[in-house]
């Protein structure tokens, strides 16, 4: 049961060095350099799925047969794996705002939508203030 416990540990680190190769990199391991975050709504889903999925086969070993060590690693799997579905559950992301974005973009394109991380944004133009001492017409398209 230990080599079970160790090597899905080992495999779920290999896991989180491919989800996250900027992570990776940062930690000195550079096989997956060529490659950035997959920060898409599909690639959140494909993480949240495999991170339950390590979180389940941790709570198949049980844990009578562990010792100290080894149950606190099976339990440390089972919470990571879970905490961090969760949180990609709450999808923080689309909650970012840039106010230097935000402010420099609705000065460009007032009145439309501005993709803030993945949320958009609906600026009402009739309530900004005139910027520059121009008038809010001459931001319309």
């Amino acid at each position: 049961m230990a080599e079970d416990v160790n090597a899905l540990a080992q495999e779920y680190f290999e896991f989180l060095l491919t989800a996250w190769p900027t992570w990776g990199h940062l930690m000195g391991n550079y096989e997956q350099a060529d490659r950035f975050d997959d920060v898409s709504r599909a690639g959140e889903e494909e993480e949240r799925r495999r991170r339950l999925e390590f979180a389940a086969r941790a709570e198949s070993i049980p844990p009578e047969a562990l010792s100290a060590q080894n149950t606190i690693t099976r339990d440390m799997l089972i919470f990571d794996g879970r905490r961090n579905a969760e949180v990609l559950d709450a999808r923080l992301e689309e909650f970012g705002v840039d106010p230097i974005r935000v402010s420099t973009a609705h000065r460009l394109d007032a009145g439309t939508n501005l993709i803030v991380g993945h949320a958009i944004e609906v600026v009402d133009h009739q309530r900004l203030p005139p910027r520059d001492g121009l008038p809010r017409d001459h931001f319309a398209s």
